[in-house]
């Protein structure tokens, strides 16, 4: 008989012993005492047999964990058919014994964790066992396909590794329950800061500077982990748009972060300068140092929101891509397009999608690390990390199972052993979302969207105002996902709430953020093609607006169901400050003010009457020396007064020489400044004959264009134009440059427009409409090559631009004039008019850049055949006031042209 058995039931015989006795005898304090001791033996006796018990149940697992993994082992080394199958069937009874004595130890175990941990394993094992068979089959069937090969061995080794992870939980003790151990990591280490914060408050009220300065190096020891994670956040590289976003949001908060605590280090510093003193100024020191702490407090729960809200986000994105999305939604995920080439054969791109798994992978277990640290407590935590590993264990029969296809496309047994496998997968990654989303909070998730949205916003107005479509384009797709995400959480809100009100506050608010969102698309087309309206700019920021006042509702519509308020949004778990702590800091300082306040009055009042005695005394002593002052200062007066009269004198007679000495210089200074002016009115000459015979410049016996002035400018907003684009011209000579020709008929073109407009001459406006599009084409045609042979890339850059705009716009043009051919009657404020005007002033203003810019890069172009010739024209009728340069300029700009 065992030995724990045999105490046991020797201890039973020694209680039915002691029990008889008593019964005999109830008083005897000894058989009573022996009756204790028996029923003590009895418990620790049955203890030992289930200890014993236990350990031979480990010990029975452990064994056929060994055998199990001794056979999977076999197979991975057998190389042929025959040791194939031959090791085969014992290794299925072998792992099938495994899962159920693994199934059996988890109904036994009583410490959550370990059965978590164990029902996982043993779930591991049963589901790549199904698969073991199939991948056997196509091995043996293909012994000289490697792909066939890596697929079993990968098998194998992910059997390997659920046997062995079954064996070593099966063997650990029980950790002691700890109540920290249940916290997230950022809910610990925010713990934490609220408490180095109020003890640092409450050492600068009371403590001594050697308190302050350790409270201060405590509360800078507890910043470090936020500070370290957004540092690990900042780090992981921006690969798109979101990216950039979540860390320009994560860096914000950084820098507010740290001015915060800038400005607490400052106050404490300050504080721990008046440590013992009640002072007025002590007390003003140590509520800085309250107010200083305030703002950093929120300034942690700010960085500690976007940190985790930055780091689930890019997990759940990254996620997202790695789950095998259904055909019929439409969208392609990387393992739709990893399935597609397996089937298909093509082993490079599956090699590609391979490679690019394996890299989103690696970002994705930093981030769902991050995203781990952030949960709310340890349990989803490690449910985040464990999902992960599941992931990252998976990789390697994926890419078996992927390789295995693409060299077998039509084998059957290798398109079902991918399918088992990427299903397999796919639940890995669905555990590892759902538990990412189990950590986060919703009202968190929809301030992080909000925020993200906002973002977006910000490009998609600039994008109107630019009239960029490509960035218009990514901006709108990146707001409808992030609007998409925030009501995904809402109608996952509504799935989960048994409140009716709730539900319906919530349909409201998702309703109306879908028809901000349709409001948004709207005003943009109107925005994007009158980017100069105020009226349609207006209409755009007022749906920008809407889109975030509506996340903004549902945001506090979840808030206050959840009872963390409207202004919420930080991450699960976080640990406010008690605000009896806060007012037990502000009374004690509120005391110390009104005691320093007491006694600065005393001090004041005595000071007062002291100041007033010795002003008295002062008075005194003042009035003997005035009487004993002003009878010498009376004699002095008298003597300085002679004195300023003869210095007076003697001015006069220097001022008089120095006058007649004045006017002799200027009138030298004048006849030198006539004598410079006509030698610099003969080199200007010269210098422009010169350049005039050497064909750089063209003379012009007339008057500069003029500009029209303000008052002819606003009747005539397009003659006007036209008229700055014909002095633009004007300063180049067009004789063998056809650039300025088009230039200055388009000018003349353009103020026949206006007229023509006005006038409701229909066929003469279509006719024009028409001949400007075609000009402005041919100019935009000439302007091409000028800017493909330009070695200066941002010239050639920015003449391209300005170029790109001119075919749009001149098309808007014409069809504009068409409208208001078809409406002559109306006025000119109304809206046909007034885009006919405006896509006017757009083209001439393209038309001036373009010139301009073919100019500048004519100067750098590699191809002779290509560059225009470009002669300054100078005027010498009338006032130049068109911006010609004078003679000497001109000089030096034609040398560097």
């Amino acid at each position: 008989m065992p030995p724990a058995i045999a105490f046991v039931d020797a201890a039973c015989a020694k209680l039915v012993s002691s029990a008889a006795g008593l019964n005999d005898n109830p008083d005897n304090s000894a058989l009573r005492q022996e009756m204790v001791e028996a029923t003590k033996s009895i418990l620790t006796g049955t203890r030992s047999v289930l200890e014993v018990y236990d350990d031979s149940e480990v010990r029975h697992i452990v064994r056929s964990c060994d055998g199990a993994t001794e056979s999977l082992n076999a197979i991975i080394a057998a190389s042929e058919p025959q040791d194939i199958i031959r090791h085969l069937q014992p290794a299925c009874q072998r792992i099938l014994a495994v899962s159920q004595l693994a199934e059996r130890r988890v109904a036994e175990i009583v410490d959550p964790w370990l059965k978590e941990d164990l029902a996982t394993s043993k779930a591991l094992v049963s589901n790549v066992s199904t698969r073991l068979v199939a991948v056997l089959k196509m091995a043996a069937l293909n012994p000289t396909d490697p792909s066939a090969k890596e697929s079993k061995d990968s098998t194998l080794q992910r059997l390997v590794h659920g046997v062995e992870e079954i064996r070593r939980i099966v063997q650990i003790e029980p950790p002691p329950h700890n109540e920290d151990l249940l916290l997230g990591d950022h809910s610990r280490h925010r713990g934490n800061f609220v408490e180095k914060l109020v003890d640092l408050n409450r050492a600068t009220l009371n403590g001594s500077k050697s308190d302050i300065q350790t409270a201060h190096t405590a509360l800078n020891e507890a910043c470090e982990p936020i500070l370290a994670a957004a540092a690990a956040s900042l780090a992981r590289p921006a690969v798109d748009a979101d990216a950039q976003h979540r860390h320009t949001m994560v860096n914000k908060s950084q820098e507010d972060f740290l001015a915060a605590k800038q400005r607490l280090d400052l106050a404490v510093n300050q504080a721990a300068q008046f440590a013992g003193d009640d002072s007025l100024e002590a007390v003003a020191a140590r509520t800085e140092v309250l107010e200083a702490s305030r703002s950093i407090d929120a300034a942690y729960l700010s960085l500690a929101t976007n940190v985790a809200g930055a780091d689930l986000d890019e997990a759940l994105r990254l996620v997202e891509s790695l789950i095998t999305a259904d055909p019929a939604s439409g969208t392609e995920t990387l393992l739709n397009k990893l399935g597609n080439a397996a089937r298909a054969g093509n082993k490079e791109d599956v090699e590609k999608y391979l490679a690019k798994v394996q890299e989103d992978l690696a970002v994705l277990e930093a981030a769902a690390e991050a995203a781990a640290a952030a949960a709310p407590d340890a349990e989803r935590a490690r449910a985040i990390r464990q999902a992960a590993a599941e992931l990252t264990q998976a990789y390697p029969e994926l890419a078996a199972a992927a390789r295995a296809l693409a060299a077998n496309p039509g084998n059957a047994l290798a398109a079902e052993y991918f399918q088992q496998v990427s299903g397999s997968w796919d639940n890995s990654a669905r555990r590892l979302r759902d538990a990412m989303l189990d950590a986060s909070s919703p009202e968190a998730m929809v301030a992080f969207h909000r925020a993200m949205a906002a973002s977006h916003l910000d490009d998609f107005r600039e994008a109107c105002r630019t009239q960029d479509p490509g960035r218009l384009m990514a901006a709108s797709v990146a707001i409808s996902a992030r609007v998409q995400d925030a009501l995904t959480v809402a109608k996952a809100e509504m799935e989960h709430s048994t409140d009716p009100e709730y539900r319906q506050r919530l349909q409201v608010c998702i309703d109306d953020t879908i028809a901000s969102l349709a409001g948004l698309q709207e005003a943009a087309k109107g925005a994007f093609l009158a980017p100069n309206d105020p009226a349609a700019m207006a209409k755009l920021d007022a749906a920008v607006a809407r889109i975030d006042d509506t996340l903004g509702e549902l945001h506090a519509t979840i808030a206050r169901q959840h009872g963390t308020g409207a202004e919420a949004g930080a991450f699960a778990g976080a640990t406010d400050v008690d605000p009896e702590a806060w007012k037990g800091i502000e009374d004690s300082l509120s005391t110390m003010a009104r005691l320093a306040e007491e006694a600065a009055a005393e001090e004041a009042a005595r000071l007062e009457a002291e100041e007033a005695r010795k002003a008295e005394e002062a008075r005194k002593e003042a009035e003997a020396r005035a009487a004993a002052a002003a009878a010498a200062a009376e004699e002095e007066a008298r003597k300085e007064a002679e004195r300023l009269l003869r210095e007076a004198e003697e001015r006069a007679k220097a001022a008089e020489a120095a006058r007649a000495a004045a006017a002799k210089a200027r009138a030298e200074k004048e006849e030198a400044e006539r004598a410079a002016a006509a030698a610099k009115a003969e080199a200007e000459a010269a210098a422009l004959a010169a350049l005039a015979e050497a064909g750089e410049v063209v003379i012009v016996d007339a008057p500069a264009p003029q500009l029209l002035n303000a008052a002819e400018a606003a009747a005539n907003p397009v003659r006007a134009n036209a008229m700055r684009l014909k002095v633009e011209a004007s300063k180049w000579d067009s004789a063998g440059n056809n650039l300025v020709q088009l230039a200055e008929s388009l000018s003349e073109q353009m103020a026949q427009l206006e007229n023509l407009a006005r006038s409701g001459a229909r066929r003469e406006l279509i006719d024009l409409a028409k001949k400007i599009a075609k000009d402005a084409n041919s100019f935009e045609a000439l302007a091409r090559p000028i800017a493909k042979d330009c070695t200066d890339r941002r010239l050639s850059r920015d003449l391209d631009t300005s170029a790109d705009r001119i075919p749009t716009v001149s098309t808007q043009l014409r069809v504009l004039a068409t409208v208001r051919a078809a409406n002559p009657g109306t006025a000119e404020g109304d809206e046909d008019y007034q885009m006919l005007v405006q896509c006017a002033l757009s083209l001439m203003d393209g038309v001036r850049a373009t010139l301009n810019g073919a100019q500048s890069a004519s100067i750098r172009s590699s191809n002779p055949a290509t560059a225009l010739p470009w002669r300054r024209r100078v005027y010498r009728g009338g006032d130049n006031d068109d911006g010609a340069l004078p003679v000497m300029a001109l000089a030096a700009e034609v040398a560097k042209m």
